[in-house]
């Protein structure tokens, strides 16, 4: 009788897929066989040998089905953890990794969640109900120029447009990190909490690398005049 490692390359190749295909579970967990299996990432030749060699194994078992051991799935080495968290830890001590500015939080301001066009996002005030938001957001471009970004944010506070002549009276000019940048602030009758108070919503907006930036600080009007020394602060100690 023909030796079994005589096989001829044809009728190897199909038994190799053949094999394969029947110790590869279906189950949800992962398994691998405690014999010598083989990767589909070898090449067929040169898994032959050790699939023709499991073969042998299986056919003196006569009918015993192989024996499995369950392999726990590692998502994060410990060294990967390690420098995660130490770059965590320097971008907390420089800054946000999200922004390229470093700056210096006001002690009463709180970290937020942040939205997904938002990229950095504090809460100021009191909590349950005097409170306020800053949001660190960028664009390309000017966005649609001072005007429409100006009429925009008054309609968010329930204000109508403001006409291109008479655009100079609600910009304030200012410099952040040494650059130029302009500032407004409304307040609006949309209401920005249970009590019924007003909104006001102030806004600063600087250009930097094809981007401009937009530091908008929004809430309760008592609030956000309450923090404008804070807001002012924050935006003095921006560097990019």
């Amino acid at each position: 009788m023909q030796p079994l490692f005589a096989v001829r390359w044809r009728g190897a190749e199909s038994l190799i897929d053949s094999v394969l295909m029947h110790l590869t579970p279906t189950e949800g967990l992962h398994y691998l066989p405690a014999m010598p299996l083989l990767n589909r990432s070898i090449t067929k030749a040169n898994a032959v040998g050790g699939v023709l060699i499991s073969l042998l194994i299986l056919s003196g078992c006569g009918k015993k089905e192989p024996e499995y051991v369950e392999v726990q799935e590692v998502k994060e080495s410990p060294v990967q953890t390690e420098s995660a968290m130490q770059g965590m830890a320097e971008s907390h001590a420089h800054g946000n990794s999200a922004v390229p500015f470093t700056y210096v939080k006001p002690d009463a301001w709180s970290d937020k969640v942040s939205s997904s066009m938002v990229l950095m996002t504090f809460q100021a005030g009191s909590p349950p109900e005097m409170l306020a938001d800053l949001t660190v957001s960028a664009f390309p471009g000017d966005v649609g120029g001072q005007l429409a970004n100006v009429n925009r944010w008054r309609r968010q506070v329930g204000l109508g447009p403001v006409a291109p002549e008479a655009l100079d009276g609600f910009v304030t000019e200012l410099e952040i990190s040494g650059m130029p940048a302009w500032q407004v602030s409304f307040t609006g009758p949309i209401s920005a909490s249970k009590v019924g108070e007003p909104v006001t919503m102030m806004v600063t907006a600087v250009a930097h690398d094809d981007n401009t930036w937009f530091f908008k600080l929004m809430g309760m009007e008592s609030v956000v005049e309450a923090e404008k020394a804070n807001y002012d602060a924050f935006l003095s100690s921006i560097k990019f």
